[in-house]
């Protein structure tokens, strides 16, 4: 099916800018910032007025410092708290033991739940490569036209426009013939994009809607692990995923910015089953120990294809680190070459050092990132990582004609990592992600093919260049860079 010969479907008036910002979950996002403010008003206050305040300021402080080089988690994170808990001692303190206590709690309620903790590597499956979100498009409008028993969607970004229009016409259809539809997406859609009650929306299509982890006017620290993941199922035969959300800017249309850069792959065979347990898990969140995957699966076809597929997760409460050590170890292996697409560029300490240790061993390292960001605040910590890189012989390319969003990894033409797992503290840690990582697929040659041309209108990235060479930028960059975990 041509996406030119499919309907638009709208379920929500034209807004201006305006009108967005209106949205009553911003007006809860400026409840956090009161609500932050008032907290370290109190904090100062309390220190400067009153001497045994300031005191057990100070006792707490060094207690809460104690506690976090005894705890667990990454090195970047242990340094911005504790620069937190210095400049603000009594709120920094109070803040980082509440953070630690919920993340706790949260961690041990996931643990209770039925979700993936192994990630089987399956042969004799077919993957294919899409370039760019054009393609990615015509490939899903032809699978939902195909779908006889169901379709999942989970999403970071759901936007009505062109894409998501023709989409839902489709789904919509679907779902009034009985196709069992099902769309997860993640609450930050609620900030501007997407009114609250749009899951009754969808129900009133026949279509099933579930909102990952949304805001609610007390601050929470679960808001800082968002559903990232982009996955696409049809039927139990073949899955989507890569960096494309659902919204008009992925296929590079109306973008005024130059192109917009983004890539993904499409599985069919056993592989796909992993796609679906991590849909089914993400899904039944707020519901543990659910028995309904397994009338899910199907029988799969056998492909003539060398080498394994690997479909994975990342949960920032498994213990597992999904991403990292899917990155770490095709670093730590390489022979000849990696070459890495990314937007962002804040690894954390354990990438960074990986990186640094495999281009000093000869290893030829090659990172293509955008030449026009899309987010400029991660653009100016990205490029404080440029010049110790660039020393160790990493080549760092901008793409002059536009935005990179791809998400990608491809090493040495035998191994590849295509999702939407970014090189930033976020998504390597908090969020929930998703990837495909090939081992000898024929796939391969066609994303270190496309690599390449992406290379050829790309332009060395120089030390004079960073952060524009203004003096007060590598500063402001620096700044950030100290608490990059907290963005």
């Amino acid at each position: 099916m041509s996406n030119a010969d499919t309907k638009i479907l709208k379920l929500l008036p034209e807004k201006n800018a305006f009108r967005k910002m209106l949205n009553i979950t911003v007006f809860i996002f400026f409840l956090y910032i009161l609500e932050a403010v008032t907290t370290v008003f109190i904090s100062v206050w309390l220190s400067q007025t009153f001497k045994l305040a300031a005191y057990l300021s100070v006792i707490l402080s060094f207690a809460v410092l104690l506690l976090i080089v005894s705890t667990d988690i990454d090195s970047c994170s242990k340094l911005t708290w504790s620069i937190a808990i210095i400049l603000i001692p009594f709120a920094g303190a109070g803040f980082c033991l509440y953070s630690l206590y919920k993340v706790k709690s949260l961690e041990k309620r996931c643990q209770l739940k039925n979700k993936t903790k192994s990630f089987p590597q399956y042969p004799g499956c077919y993957v294919e490569y899409f370039p760019c979100g054009a393609q990615l498009w015509q490939a899903i409008l032809k699978e939902i036209d195909s779908a006889k028993h169901y379709i999942f969607l989970e999403y970071f970004i759901v936007e009505e426009g062109k894409m998501w229009g023709s989409i839902l016409s489709l789904l919509a259809e679907k779902a009034q013939n009985g196709v069992e539809v099902r769309l997860l997406y993640d609450g930050n859609c609620e900030l501007a994009l997407l009114p609250h009650d749009y899951p009754q929306r969808l129900a009133a299509l026949g279509i099933k809607c579930k909102v990952f982890s949304r805001y609610h006017p007390l601050f929470s620290v679960k808001y800082n692990f968002r559903d990232h993941r982009k996955i696409f199922i049809v039927d139990g035969k073949i899955a989507f995923t890569g960096g494309i959300n659902l919204a008009d800017v992925y296929i590079d249309h109306n973008y005024t910015e130059g192109h917009w850069k983004d890539t993904a792959v499409a599985v069919k065979g056993k592989c796909v089953d992993s796609f679906i347990k991590m849909f089914l898990d993400m899904w039944n969140y707020d519901a543990p120990n659910n028995t309904e995957y397994a009338r899910y699966y199907t029988d799969h076809q056998i492909y003539a294809y060398n080498g394994t597929v690997s479909p994975f997760g990342c949960d920032p409460f498994d213990g597992i680190k999904a991403s990292v050590n899917a990155y770490s170890e095709m670093l730590n292996n390489a022979k000849k070459y990696i070459h890495i697409m990314t937007p962002f560029l804040v690894p954390g300490e354990g990438l960074l050092n990986a990186l640094k240790r495999t281009a000093k061993s000869g290893v030829e390292i090659i990172i293509i990132m955008s030449g026009i960001p899309d987010n400029k605040l991660m653009q100016t910590i990205s490029e404080t990582y440029y010049k110790e890189l660039m020393k160790c012989g990493i080549k760092i390319y901008r793409y002059t004609k536009g935005v990179i969003h791809a998400k990608m990894f491809i090493c040495d033409d035998v191994k590849a990592i295509v999702g939407s797992i970014n090189l930033d503290y976020r998504s390597l840690y908090h969020n929930y992600e998703c990837g495909v990582y090939m081992y000898n697929s024929k796939c391969i040659a066609d994303i270190e093919a496309d690599f390449q041309r992406t290379l050829k209108v790309s332009a060395l990235a120089e030390e004079k260049d960073i952060n524009g060479g203004k003096p007060l930028t590598k500063i402001i960059g620096a700044s950030l860079r100290l608490v990059s975990p907290l963005l």
